[in-house]
């Protein structure tokens, strides 16, 4: 008994000396935005400082140092990091830490720098550029709801997945500074550390005085909210609804041109569809927070997306697309010339898990809070 006392005790020690060497981060460092050769890493510290990240393959004693710059100027003296690991092998296991260095001082000519604080060693795994079989899930529609969240995601086996899809409007509104580290911060403590946040802006991350620095929290280093991503045998499409109303809408007071920005959008979308890695897929699945068809109103969003996006995803193959908004579940049947693939549309108080297998298969199901099956589809 006496040995079970001490060893309760050592571990918490432990935990205690794990925790306060990371007390020169404020919030992370999480993962964002994988494939199968990169991916990034936020984090805020304390104080302003000098960041960087070292890299190693597991088991391997050998790191590589990854350090942002822009412009010729490292990013220095600064809180919110996103750093960008690139060149990585696909499929393998790395680890790596946070590394940093607060300023005693920081004027032009004189720069004093203290010691180097390091976080402990984390692992995490590229996606594979293989054909292998890839599960995650989806989430959306959370507003800062991170108690549903956990919830939902204890009724998944989501420590086993390679990314968690975060499928818009998991912030209410961007209205303080540090309102979507509420979510960040919850994602970070489950599983972030090791599992990637794919990111899908919604809406209310439109919306509040801090959404246009929404990129100190999410990842935006290729530079949109829009991406495309090639894993194994499937090629996802991410897109951004934007916000629903049209741009001469008062209550935006002419601050908003979204209408441009998913024409912007589209021109893209033409593009990418015409990729090889995008022909070449086996599996082609598209998420977007609004859904282009099935919203519960037809407004701005919904309109121009129906009218650009679908035709375009029409004569794509699509296999599949993602979307929330709604706050409960849909489903919208393939149906000809309308729209030439389904689509499901994620509910507020459910989680949907994706499969894709080497064997020609897209596997999903929908359970809800209590854990029940809603929907599967095979």
């Amino acid at each position: 008994m006496k040995k079970l006392y001490l060893w309760i005790f050592l571990s918490f020690i432990w935990q205690l000396v794990l925790a306060q060497n990371e007390t020169f981060l404020k919030h992370g460092p999480y993962l964002m935005n994988p494939a199968p050769n990169k991916i990034s890493i936020l984090f805020q510290t304390q104080q302003r400082a000098l960041s960087w990240i070292e890299v190693r393959e597991e088991n391997s004693e050998n790191s590589k140092r990854y350090q942002s710059s822009k412009h010729g100027l490292k990013e220095a003296f600064n809180l919110y990091n996103t750093i960008l690991l690139d060149s990585l092998k696909s499929d393998i296991s790395y680890q790596y830490r946070v590394c940093s260095q607060r300023f005693e001082t920081f004027e032009p000519y004189k720069k004093i720098k203290d010691e180097i604080q390091y976080t402990n060693w984390y692992t995490f795994m590229t996606l594979p550029r293989q054909e292998k079989e890839i599960k995650f899930c989806v989430l959306n529609d959370i507003h800062d709801n991170t108690e549903l969240m956990e919830k939902l995601l204890n009724h998944t086996k989501y420590k086993e997945y390679n990314f968690i899809v975060m499928n818009g409007d998991m912030s209410n509104l961007i209205e303080k500074e540090e309102q979507p580290y509420i979510v960040l911060d919850k994602a970070t403590e489950l599983f972030a550390r090791q599992i990637p946040i794919l990111y899908v802006r919604g809406n209310h991350e439109t919306r509040g005085k801090y959404a246009r620095v929404l990129h100190h929290y999410v990842d935006c280093s290729s530079g949109n909210y829009y991406y495309f991503l090639r894993t194994g045998d499937c090629a996802i499409i991410v897109l951004d609804s934007g916000d629903e109303g049209a741009d001469d809408t008062p209550a935006y007071a002419g601050t908003t041109a979204f209408d441009a920005y998913r024409k912007e959008q589209t021109q893209w979308l033409e593009t990418i569809v015409k990729k090889k890695d995008f022909l070449e897929a086996k599996h082609r699945i598209v998420f977007a927070h609004i859904p282009p068809i099935g919203a519960n109103s037809c407004c701005q969003a919904v309109l121009q997306t129906q009218r650009e996006w679908i035709p375009i995803l029409n004569l794509a193959g699509i296999d599949l697309l993602v979307c929330g908004h709604n706050h409960h579940l849909g489903f919208v049947p393939k149906k000809n010339e309308t729209n030439e693939f389904p689509i499901v549309i994620n509910g507020k108080n459910t989680i949907m898990e994706i499969s894709i297998s080497p064997v020609n298969r897209i596997d999903y199901k929908i359970l809800n809070e209590n854990g029940e099956i809603v929907l599967r589809k095979n």
